[in-house]
């Protein structure tokens, strides 16, 4: 969907393929994620968020 996200409803017009690719993306880089969401821990350590935040950037240039 183009413009801001500001709910649930904006969430819904979002492109489910396009989303299913992105999670796809992020596994192969080993990163496993809900289909839908983003689920932090507090046991995460700095080098894990490092390579959550580098399969992103991997993710969205695949995109």
């Amino acid at each position: 969907a183009d413009g801001p996200v500001r709910n649930y409803r904006d969430v819904m017009k979002g492109d489910a393929g396009k989303l299913a690719r992105f999670n796809a993306l992020l596994r192969e880089q080993g990163i496993f994620k809900s289909p839908s969401k983003f689920y932090p821990s507090l046991a995460l350590t700095d080098e894990d968020i490092a390579k959550t935040v580098d399969a992103i950037a991997y993710a969205a240039k695949k995109l």
